[in-house]
């Protein structure tokens, strides 16, 4: 009796405490909010106004360009605060002159700049300007793209601030404008706010490499020259398709595709060169460090990682056995090759292992390997595909010749990758199993188990196509994925993204904030009182709760409840799992998700966090496939378990002297 008094006290104390901290407090808080400024990082009143709503993330993707033009994604990169920053082309301009445009999205969905994308050049007079960019480290990007303004095509660059700013001259600052050919853009960012561009160059009459070193204020480098410096042109032969990577000392480590004798045409070999901070090239032979030269392969695609440790690995399609496969050589910072002359077998599994020409296909494992992944046809004529991790010595360490991420009916193709931070990768990749061309994802985990429902899960399966999709991590965990999409027509290509995590899956159905975006630093006052709410909410569980009270002999709990939850599990049938995975409606409560949702990693249920918290917690089972919601926890069964009997006629005397003579008690089984 005494116990009880206290915590009746102790609620009426909460009770009190709360509403006088709410009286004082709404006052104070109110008379701040006209001093308050808005975070720095965030865009500025105008733009607000230009772009008052805001959308959370949601099924299908978030619109970011949906202007009513053909919009062409390029290109997408971290934000620096969990979101990410887009690029591409659109010709609402003009067939003949597509534009640059650029938005950002922040970690919980909103766009943030002017609606549709804020002009960072109009005047490109180019069909295809493909836009790069980077990080600025400052919550910005450095954006680079192919241009034809002066009538040849050169190369142009702005950076656009935290708040949707141009920063450089108006329609971007030269790179180079030599009068020769200028194409085939790569960027990274040189660690100190400002990038590292590469390009193809026909200024010498074959196509060499070229880079050049801009700083955040749009100033070429010291070192380096007017129109770029020499990565390579060795003049008996051409020098493309190069991929770069960050050397991690403010230069960069560039691989590309040769055709020096003796190899030619129809016999690619691929070599690589670092140029460090200053615009000098390191390694020696002056002209590209051999990387491999038995490809006999005239259809070579290879792409460039960092090891981690200020070098680099390199992967490749490759035909020396008269069959296409994937070998990978590994590089340090001094231009020495770790693994043996010509590569490492990834996979040589006897059918055909291919890139996709625009595709991520590798990245990092953090620690100094790499994943990669290819489209592969052994199953059937059509691809699907797969992924191999391959450590710091060049073994590889999932499954021989790699592990299946999706072998469903017609084609997977363009599958790009992205590092989960966790020494596992996140896969993404256009699907044709439904007709038309849509987005599927899988997660897969450092020890190569493939986490979510078998060949993977739905991102994008709207009306018509969903192309072009690139993808960088949130740097949370997760990923941001960004796709061209077709479904407003043809001719009237939209941009839109989305967000994938961990095994649960993109957050929230339903619209944002109303704010565009826009985080202030005002507390809301309403904030105080619902928390003393939740605490009051907390005081009266204390007092009323009869669940999980310890009693020798066992566990007390409220049987009733149990006997509920066993009924309204058992009473799910087949349509309220069909409407819950089309329709994203909760397989519990059978109703739409407020804010985020988890998706069964087996069978792709959809569940709220509230149910899917509370169902782990009494038995891990999913009310679809019944395998675990959380497969790092067992299954409890509460049927097996405990036996549900009632409470024997003593113990019901003495409970109802105590107002509980409704409970039943669960006595696990001996």
């Amino acid at each position: 009796m005494k116990s009880k008094n206290l915590l009746n006290y102790f609620l009426l104390v909460i009770v009190f405490s709360t509403l006088f901290i709410t009286i004082i407090t709404i006052p104070i808080t109110n008379s701040s909010i006209e001093n308050q400024t808005l975070e720095s990082s965030q865009p500025s009143k105008t733009k607000q106004d230009q772009n008052p709503s805001a959308s959370a993330w949601i099924t299908n993707g978030l619109p970011v360009c949906i202007e009513g033009n053909e919009a062409m994604l390029r290109s997408i990169c971290s934000d620096g605060a969990d979101g990410a920053i887009i690029a591409w082309e659109d010709n609402r301009t003009g067939n003949l002159n597509e534009a640059v445009y650029v938005q950002r999205i922040n970690s919980d969905g909103e766009v943030l700049w002017d609606a549709n994308g804020v002009a960072l050049c109009i005047i490109t007079a180019s069909g295809e300007p493909k836009p790069v960019l980077c990080s600025d480290g400052a919550g910005g990007a450095i954006v680079a793209w192919e241009d034809y303004r002066n009538g040849n095509n050169d190369i142009y660059a702005q950076r656009v601030n935290s708040s949707g700013d141009p920063v450089w001259a108006s329609n971007g600052m030269p790179i180079c404008i030599n009068d020769s050919y200028q194409n085939d853009l790569n960027i990274i960012s040189d660690g100190v706010n400002g990038a590292i561009i590469v390009w193809t160059d026909q200024r010498l009459g074959n196509s060499d490499i070229y880079a050049q070193r801009v700083d955040s204020d749009g100033n070429i480098h010291t070192g380096w020259g007017v129109d770029g410096e020499i990565v390579c042109a060795e003049a008996s032969a051409t020098q493309n398709l190069h991929s770069i990577c960050s050397d991690g000392n403010e230069g960069a480590i560039v691989a590309w595709l040769d055709v020096r004798p003796p190899y030619s045409g129809f016999d690619l070999a691929i070599y690589a060169q670092r140029i460090d901070s200053n615009g000098i090239t390191q390694w020696i032979p002056a002209d590209g460090l051999p990387i491999c030269w038995t490809t006999k392969f005239n259809d070579v695609h290879m792409q460039i990682c960092s090891d981690g440790v200020n070098g680099a690995i390199i992967a490749w399609s490759d035909n020396r056995s008269d069959n296409e496969d994937i070998y990978a050589q590994r590089v340090d910072i001094d231009g020495n090759t770790l693994w043996p002359d010509n590569g490492v077998a990834v996979c040589t599994y006897s059918s055909v292992q291919q890139f996709d020409d625009f595709a991520e296909f590798m990245c990092s494992d953090g620690n100094e390997g790499a994943i990669i992944t290819w489209e592969d046809n052994r199953t059937d004529s059509s691809y699907d595909i797969y992924a191999q991790k391959i450590n710091s010595t060049g073994d590889t360490q999932w499954d021989p010749n790699g592990i299946v991420i999706s072998n469903e009916t017609d084609s997977q193709e363009n599958a790009n990758i992205e590092n989960d931070g966790r020494g596992g990768a996140y896969i993404v990749w256009e699907d044709e199993r439904k007709g038309n061309e849509d987005i599927y994802a899988q997660y897969v985990s450092s020890s190569g188990n493939v986490e979510w429902i078998a060949n993977g899960t739905i991102i994008c399966n709207a009306t018509d196509r969903q192309r072009s999709h690139q993808i960088v991590s949130d740097g949370a965990g997760g990923v941001i994925i960004a796709w061209s999409d077709d479904r407003n027509g043809f001719w009237n290509t939209d941009i839109y993204v989305s967000k994938i995590y961990g095994i649960s899956f993109s957050p929230p159905s339903g619209g944002g904030d109303g704010d565009g975006g826009v985080k202030s630093e005002v507390f809301d006052p309403t904030m105080i009182l619902v928390i003393g709410l939740i605490f009051v909410a907390g005081a009266i569980s204390l007092v009323t709760a009869r669940t999980y009270v310890v009693r020798k002999g066992g566990i007390r709990k409220d049987t009733g409840k149990i006997k509920d939850y066993i009924k309204q599990r058992e009473e799910v049938v087949e349509d309220d799992i069909v409407l819950s995975k089309e329709k994203h409606f909760c397989l519990v409560h059978k109703g739409p998700i407020e804010g985020y949702n988890f998706i069964c990693p087996t069978c792709n249920a959809y569940y709220c966090i509230r149910c899917v918290e509370a169902i782990k917690e009494l038995e891990n089972a999913c009310w679809s496939c019944g395998k675990p919601l959380d497969p790092s926890q067992p299954i409890k069964s509460l049927e097996e378990e405990y036996d549900i009997t009632p409470i024997t006629e003593k113990e019901s005397k003495l409970d109802a002297t105590k107002g509980k003579s409704d409970n039943k008690k669960l006595k696990p089984k001996s």
